[in-house]
């Protein structure tokens, strides 16, 4: 009704209006767009260029084109996009693979596609790579769209070959390490920095080991990388044939010595003997990557509270890397609940019961149920305010 008024009242305007000509058809207009106009849905934005390809190409939904889209600005038409899917088409990867991979690494759409794209796509392929290789590749490595096939992966997979059996391997290796082709990494020093390894009788398990992990010490002066190898074995006490090594090298190169050193002062506040700190170091290495209010939090807890020993802390150096509000307090409660009720002696000890997965020590409480029916619930609604929403595999 309030339409056709304003329509009437229009109509009355043109017919007394110098410019009633004018008047009337933008009028008109205005009513027209009123009237086909929902008041209580908002108006759906124009879909640009690139989604609306992404959509239709290779089935992207209208949320992810969106995404993708906006990471690649300077795309300006749909030419380059097109050769890059009729490429990774052309190796036989599904509209799946592909829309993963241009998800993960926007940046393949404005590649150069036959320069760029295509020898490496081809390469991998030939060592066996699928669709599903690619996707992981290019979500752990974007990277590798922005280094040279000729000068970095080529001479990349001759250096693993050096140290792992077998080309399977290799690529096997390729797949599952995330930092391999970050541009700005320095790769002669890692080869450097590896020789050095080599050269101090690691194996090539260990040497496998080393790289796998993502770190900037990796990447040291070789100089100063040979310091720090000194130090853990004249220091820390940790002989180069251990087992541990390789760990310490991990954990020795992503600090500062100078770090290490306030780690080990704040073991001295709590009275721990200069054995006792080099063991904390010596019998797990990633102990020495623990920030210094973690070490102070679970000392406050462990000896003030618990009353617990230096010696016995350093046999049982895991319980200091456990989350104390989420793992270590929960479970010391439900403990203690069982000990009062007399339904645990001595064993097990919280030591023990920390280091159980989170279903193994859910079993365990089950266990008493029948003597203390919602002991279980009880323990898992007290993580669920640190741990967020809980599993419920584990309600079963």
């Amino acid at each position: 009704m309030y339409i056709f008024i304003l329509y009437r009242i229009m109509l009355v305007l043109r017919n007394r209006h110098p410019l009633n000509h004018l008047f009337f058809i933008s009028s008109h207009h205005f009513c027209t767009s009123i009237s086909s106009s929902n008041p209580n849905e908002a108006p759906k934005p124009h879909l640009s260029f690139l989604v609306n390809f992404l959509i239709n190409s290779v089935g992207f939904t209208e949320e992810a084109a969106t995404i993708t889209s906006s990471k690649v600005p300077s795309l300006k038409s749909t030419k380059n996009p097109e050769l890059v899917i009729n490429i990774l088409k052309q190796y036989h990867l599904d509209n799946t693979h592909i829309r993963d991979i241009i998800f993960f690494a926007p940046k393949i759409l404005s590649c150069r596609p036959c320069k760029t794209l295509e020898p490496k796509v081809k390469f991998f392929k030939g060592h066996g790579f699928s669709g599903s290789d690619f996707v992981q590749l290019m979500k752990a490595n974007p990277g590798v769209l922005n280094v040279g096939l000729h000068t970095r992966i080529i001479p990349l997979v001759n250096f693993l070959r050096r140290f792992i059996a077998s080309d399977e391997e290799v690529f096997e290796f390729i797949r599952k390490t995330k930092w391999l082709f970050y541009p700005s990494h320095n790769f002669k020093r890692l080869s450097d920095n590896v020789l050095t390894l080599q050269n101090r009788g690691l194996s090539n398990e260990q040497i496998a080991t080393f790289i796998s992990r993502r770190f900037s010490g990796a990447f040291l002066r070789t100089k100063d990388f040979e310091c720090r190898l000194v130090w853990i074995v004249n220091e820390l006490g940790i002989p180069e044939n251990s087992r541990m090594f390789v760990y310490a090298v991990y954990a020795i190169l992503r600090l500062d010595k100078s770090i290490v050193e306030k780690k080990f002062d704040v073991l001295r506040e709590y009275n721990w003997s200069e054995d006792d700190i080099a063991t904390f170091g010596r019998v797990n290495p990633f102990n020495l990557v623990l920030s210094e209010a973690k070490i102070r939090a679970g000392l406050d807890f462990f000896m003030k509270e618990l009353g617990y020993t230096p010696s016995y802390l350093v046999t049982h150096h895991s319980m200091l890397r456990s989350s104390l509000e989420k793992t270590v307090k929960p479970r010391y409660k439900v403990l203690e609940i069982l000990k009062e009720n007399k339904l645990v002696s001595s064993k097990p000890s919280l030591a023990a019961v920390v280091a159980y997965s989170e279903s193994l020590f859910l079993k365990f409480v089950k266990r008493h149920e029948n003597e203390l029916p919602g002991l279980a619930e009880s323990y898992i609604s007290s993580v669920q305010k640190t741990k967020g929403k809980y599993s419920t595999s584990y309600l079963v």
